[in-house]
């Protein structure tokens, strides 16, 4: 008995432990549990939404906004919106936006893929460990799409040209979608729209606000119906439709497109051999009458001299020494340098590179000892397409020139203009210059000759010349004509027109320069070396009658084209710039235009080929701006100074020109 009731007793005292133990383990578990979980035993309110409203509506979203005002005194777990086209929508739909764990008590939350024009009835929702509430139920409507609004489309005043105007409009509202693209299409129909018009786009971005757009493509005396548009995702918005006409004019000169930096100008060849007594004998040339010579060249007032030096002058020939050679050669340079802001030397005949050193002493000579400072260019070999000379040695001569002038100080006074091509073998030159001597080559050079009656062939050769020089790409350089003479039959000497009187005495030859002329400087010749100035010998046989003074015999006198050429060197100046004029309407009438460096003065020439007078209209020009006229064979074939010309307000002057005549209107007050 006493063992069983001890194990008893043993039995009873271990349950009662493990029942004190376990007592304890529980308050402990408890304790612990409601420190680590308050809220999940205090969690007994649901939390509440208030505020809930939309702040903006568009047509495919909506933007709405509540917040919390309680949260049940318990962390969130979900805040949200729930939408529906029926009432009372419920987190159960699919249209529904969740946020989990959320932060704040201030929620906007964006709906995006609505409908258009659809009514939404729209429930904010709120979660804790309690449950869920929802907010109020709110109605939003979303929008229909709303194209940009345009406003009025008007012409800028003055802007109309025979080609072109400038178009103002304005956007009011950019509608509700992004604005993909804005302009102005025209037609020459009322109406025009999109896709079945003409249309220019603003290259920037479009907004609010006077957009201007210049259009350049419509035809002359054209009626024209325009309007402005705004394109978006919500369709296109027009302006009013508007009417104008385009100008008839000739032709429009654009001030602000530059075609040619810095133009060297209109000039001739000046003959080095002037002094000789073989030039003396021939054509009357005397001690007594030189000084007229002198004059009537210098007022001629060549922009761009070339002057040929020739190796006579330190080995003399048969007929004149070295000396005489050299002496007339010097008084020749000295004579253009007094006038002329562009003298090219070039090296005539038999040229090598073992002459340069001596050749560049000559140029040390020019420039520096007796200050010729106008000598600014130098070619080696007239026409040397048309020798024995090949194209790596003709590169030889000019590397050894160049280290030579380096060696004197001067490389940097003198541009290299290589090339003098005749129409041999042109472009295969051309292209060998430009790979292989662009590197010290400043600009390249070209000779023109043509039959009177050929047409085609000066506009062939400048077309040629130019293409081979735009072709070089990166190796592209001014390019210059230093040769040019219109002749009446094939052959070395211009000859007699219709077989009576000679080619260089008629007006016909001075209107076939001026053509060649302004037709070159509109492609982008940089400058013009007319073959050329005076009577003079070059050799001991042949007659180069292409001159613009006559024979010393005949008291020097002025030739029609002496005349043509004075008109440009009159109202111009070397290092001008050539604009851009708008493309040729007629060969009867052409039109180029020059301007100053500094913008400041300007001339536009105008060519009237026809047999009959001629109203020439021009527009891009400053409204009600006055110029000065001056006219070549209006009376016969010299020059005039004519009645000064005003603009009108929408910048076209009209300029009467004389049958197979010329003028130049400038901003220059000129004295003949």
């Amino acid at each position: 008995m006493k063992r069983k009731d001890k194990i008893t007793k043993g039995r009873k005292d271990k349950r009662a432990g493990g029942s004190l133990l376990s007592v304890a383990a529980l308050l402990l578990l408890f304790i612990l549990f409601s420190c680590n979980n308050p809220e999940e035993n205090n969690c007994v309110k649901l939390p509440t939404v208030e505020s809930f409203e939309a702040l903006t509506t568009g047509p495919y979203t909506a933007v709405v906004s509540f917040s919390v005002s309680s949260d049940g005194d318990c962390t969130l777990k979900q805040v949200g919106v729930c939408w529906s086209t029926s009432a009372n929508p419920t987190i159960s739909l699919d249209t529904k936006i969740i946020i989990e764990n959320p932060v704040g008590n201030s929620f906007d939350v964006d709906l995006t893929d609505l409908q258009l024009n659809t009514k939404y009835y729209t429930r904010a929702f709120v979660t804790n460990d309690r449950g869920m509430s929802y907010s109020n139920q709110i109605q939003l409507v979303t929008e229909g799409l709303q194209p940009p609004v345009v406003g009025t489309l008007v012409v800028k005043e003055r802007s109309i040209s025979n080609f072109g105007a400038v178009l103002q409009f304005s956007i009011e509202s950019l509608g509700n979608q992004p604005v993909t693209s804005a302009g102005v299409c025209w037609s020459r129909t009322p109406n025009p729209i999109i896709g079945q018009s003409s249309f220019k786009e603003i290259t920037e971005t479009p907004g609010i606000g006077l957009l201007e757009l210049e259009i350049t493509e419509f035809e002359d005396n054209t009626t024209y119906y325009a309007r402005a548009y705004v394109q978006s995702d919500a369709g296109i918005g027009y302006s009013e439709q508007i009417t104008f006409k385009t100008l008839l004019v000739d032709y429009t000169v654009n001030f602000n497109t530059v075609i040619t930096e810095n133009f060297a100008g209109i000039g001739t060849q000046y003959n080095g051999q002037l002094h000789l007594k073989c030039s003396y004998d021939d054509y009357g040339i005397t001690q007594a009458n030189l000084p007229d010579l002198e004059a009537k060249v210098k007022k001629l007032g060549s922009q761009y001299v070339r002057i040929f030096f020739s190796s006579r002058c330190w080995n003399g020939d048969g007929d004149h020494s070295a000396d005489e050679y050299r002496t007339s050669f010097y008084k020749v340079v000295e004579l253009a340098n007094a006038t002329v802001k562009v003298i090219n030397i070039t090296y005539w005949h038999d040229s090598s590179p073992a002459d340069m050193p001596k050749f560049a002493e000559e140029l040390y000579e020019m420039i520096v000892t007796r200050g010729f400072t106008n000598v600014k260019q130098v070619t080696i070999q007239n026409e040397v397409n048309s020798t024995s000379i090949t194209m790596d040695n003709y590169q030889l001569i000019y590397r050894r020139l160049d280290q030579e002038l380096i060696k004197l100080g001067i490389r940097d006074r003198i541009d290299f203009v290589s090339g003098d091509l005749i129409d041999t073998n042109r472009p295969a030159w051309f292209e060998y210059i430009g790979k292989n001597m662009s590197d010290i080559s400043q600009g390249y050079s070209a000779h023109c000759y043509w039959n009177w009656n050929d047409a085609a062939r000066p506009e062939n050769m400048q077309k040629e010349i130019v293409n081979c020089v735009n072709d070089m790409g990166a190796n592209k350089k001014p390019v210059y004509l230093t040769e040019f003479g219109v002749r009446a039959v094939s052959g070395g000497n211009p000859g007699l027109y219709q077989g009576v009187y000679p080619m260089t005495e008629t007006t016909i030859n001075a209107r076939l320069h001026l053509m060649f002329i302004i037709r070159g400087m509109n492609r982008g010749i940089a400058g013009f070396v007319k073959w050329d100035c005076f009577r003079a010998k070059y050799t001991h046989t042949g007659d180069q009658y292409y001159c613009c003074i006559g024979n010393g015999t005949d008291g020097y006198p002025l030739l029609p084209v002496y005349h043509a050429l004075r008109l440009f060197t009159l109202t111009s100046e070397s290092g001008w710039k050539v604009v851009s004029v708008s493309k040729e309407v007629s060969a009867s009438r052409l039109v180029t235009a020059v301007k100053s460096p500094d913008d400041a003065q300007h001339t536009i020439y105008a060519l009237n080929n026809a047999t009959a007078a001629s109203n020439m209209s021009i527009s891009g020009l400053p409204p009600n701006k006055t110029y000065h006229v001056i006219a070549w064979n209006k009376t016969k074939d010299i020059l005039t100074i004519e009645q000064d010309l005003t603009v009108a307000e929408n910048g076209v002057l009209t300029a009467p020109v004389s049958a197979e005549s010329m003028i130049a209107i400038t901003t220059l007050q000129v004295n003949l």
